[in-house]
């Protein structure tokens, strides 16, 4: 009975002392999309909206012990503590889970495959492995002015709280042996305007409830 406790009880020590990836999601929108449509490759238009989202646990990569892990070594990191994806108008993309390195620079952090980031692209309207496609890319999230060159996985996690902080994911290369260019940038999505007859409904209700005020006090 005895030894069932202390098992029990170090099960939970160590469910409580895992530490959990944190996903961070963006908005973005495309601002440059050079492609083929003439023959079959398709990306999605300047403007398209879209999401990127980044996958980290720094306080287990930091944690780990180990002196090959860490920002701007180029060592995958474990598939669970760190990759990045996006999905923009029917196109996604991710890092491969097996090499999925953190590199930082001033003020950026870049999520890449490995050292020479070769991106995988999904497309709805074609095969891009049959169009040829080989794409180098990469998941770049920047801090705000001064925030400097992130030497933690802590700093990067810091750059993906801030609110100030922007992102981008890009990559070219060639499909039907033509270039091809593509990158999406942080937006913040304006509000949904109010109809003429919803902004009428909201002052009607307003006068109606000062003219039930109005009564009361009389």
């Amino acid at each position: 009975m005895y030894l069932c406790k202390l098992t029990a009880i170090a099960a939970l020590s160590l469910c409580a002392t895992q530490a959990v990836a944190a996903t961070y999601t963006f908005n973005v929108q495309v601002v440059e999309s050079i492609d083929t449509p003439e023959n079959g490759f398709v990306l999605p238009a300047v403007g398209t909206i879209g999401t990127i989202s980044f996958l980290l646990d720094a306080t287990a990569l930091d944690a780990d012990g180990d002196p090959t892990t860490g920002v701007g070594l180029p060592t995958p990191l474990n598939p669970a503590y760190a990759g990045a994806s996006a999905a923009i108008g029917g196109l996604t993309a991710s890092l491969d889970s097996s090499s999925t390195t953190i590199f930082g620079f001033d003020q950026r952090a870049r999520f890449s495959n490995g050292d020479f980031s070769s991106i995988s692209v999904s497309l709805p309207a074609g095969d891009c492995v049959s169009l040829g496609c080989t794409f180098a890319g990469n998941f770049s999230v920047y801090g705000p002015p001064g925030s400097g060159t992130p030497a933690s996985f802590a700093d990067v996690d810091a750059f993906l709280n801030n609110p100030l902080s922007t992102v981008m994911f890009s990559f070219n290369g060639t499909a039907t042996g033509q270039y091809a260019s593509f990158r999406a940038e942080s937006v913040s999505l304006a509000p949904i305007p109010l109809p003429a007859s919803g902004i009428l409904l909201i002052g009607a209700l307003t006068g109606a409830a000062m003219l039930r005020k109005k009564r009361r006090i009389t």
